[in-house]
């Protein structure tokens, strides 16, 4: 494939940006097949709106920025069977939230004040969540053999593996592949044209009250953590010279103001999230032409096919869906390499095992209660970098 570089911009187009593109769909296709299944979303804003908004984003920040669901929104309204208008409240209110926190600087103050090891133990214990739920998703098929079976998964994982490092044959696509051409004979509908008409949503005032208690309380912390801090920590390992240019006042305003546009048009709540750059990153994205060419893709896929994509994801192996969200999770665990202290790795296994076990929430109060015990009470703690 020819390659199309607007270095200025940081923006390249190759099969390798193509590849990276697809390392996040695993986490995007469960929840867009859950809250359409289960709350009556309608798929067509879902994917026009994340499409702008990864064209937009690939353009303004120059990197594979992922644009994922809110997880904890997702999850809550997927086993309470909650309403399209829930979601829709939660999603505007916190979309305010960051918006307000972002224009304020209150997030960038707490960004300030967190260990090193408090981050890494985030990114940890998002790792094993993400490895988890993978895991889960191949369990949950049931099949030894067959096309969506623990076979497929383990065929899939190889691939991965045997290409994961190889620049011209790109993992993500061959085993995108894969699950393409096994879904094909399985596939019972047929495609149709189904034209995008923007409707108008506006949620009442219990939508936003039961929304404001069961959604968003939960999904804050998570936002703050995984969102903004631990996504801000992983653009300056990988991408050090745009750090400046994806900081996180500029991201948590984009992504507030990315929920106060779309919400009102019945989109899915958004965010950026650490998981979604790693796997994307671990599949070969470099720069934003990986998000732009995604976006472009589902934004047509909204405007014309938004039906037909939700029938195809349902038929799309999940054992490979699986297999590529604990690839996202393999690559967050691998930044804890550059905690070494003895109490700082003791800091950083806490939050990982606390965030796993509990919530981020409570694994992020206990390492920086922890952190900032030994930091004020052990002559021999070592000071630890604070990220800003």
């Amino acid at each position: 494939m020819k390659k199309v570089n607007f270095g200025y911009l940081n923006i390249r187009f190759d099969r390798n940006e193509i590849a990276g593109s697809l390392g996040d769909l695993g986490t995007f296709i469960v929840f867009l097949v859950g809250v359409v299944t289960i709350s009556g979303m309608d798929p067509s804003p879902i994917l026009v709106f994340s499409g702008i908004f990864n064209i937009f984003n690939g353009f303004v920040f120059g990197l594979p920025m992922a644009i994922q669901p809110m997880k904890a929104i997702g999850i809550i309204a997927i086993s309470n069977k909650l309403p399209s208008t829930t979601i829709i409240a939660a999603g505007f209110l916190m979309g305010l939230i960051i918006f307000v926190l972002s224009m304020t600087r209150v997030i960038s103050k707490i960004n300030n004040y967190v260990p090193n090891c408090v981050v890494r133990g985030i990114q940890l214990g998002l790792g094993l969540i993400f490895l988890k739920t993978g895991a889960d998703l191949i369990i949950a098929t049931g099949n030894w053999s067959g096309y969506d079976s623990y076979l497929t998964a383990l065929l899939a994982a190889a691939t991965g593996f045997i290409l994961l490092n190889n620049r011209k044959i790109p993992a993500a696509l061959v085993i995108f592949g894969i699950g393409i051409l096994l879904m094909l004979p399985n596939f019972k509908s047929s495609i149709s044209l189904d034209l995008y008409s923007p409707v108008m949503f506006i949620p009442d005032a219990g939508s936003f009250l039961s929304a404001s208690y069961l959604m968003v309380i939960p999904q804050l912390p998570l936002t703050i953590l995984n969102s903004l801090i631990a996504t801000v920590a992983l653009v300056k390992d990988y991408y050090p010279e745009q750090a400046k240019r994806a900081n996180i006042d500029k991201i948590g305003f984009n992504m507030g103001l990315m929920n106060l546009l779309t919400m009102p048009f019945g989109a899915m709540p958004m965010c950026h999230g650490a998981g979604g750059l790693a796997a994307q990153h671990r599949f070969g994205a470099r720069t934003g032409g990986s998000v732009v060419f995604l976006g472009v893709v589902k934004l047509l896929l909204g405007l014309f096919f938004g039906g037909s994509v939700l029938l195809l994801s349902r038929s799309f192996p999940v054992s490979i869906l699986g297999t590529m969200i604990m690839f996202g999770g393999l690559e967050l665990a691998t930044h804890i390499r550059s905690v070494t202290a003895h109490k700082e790795v003791a800091v950083m296994l806490l939050v990982a095992g606390t965030s796993f076990i509990v919530n981020m929430a409570f694994g992020f109060l206990a390492g920086m209660i922890l952190s900032y015990y030994w930091k004020f009470n052990s002559h021999d703690y070592v000071e630890q970098e604070i990220h800003g």
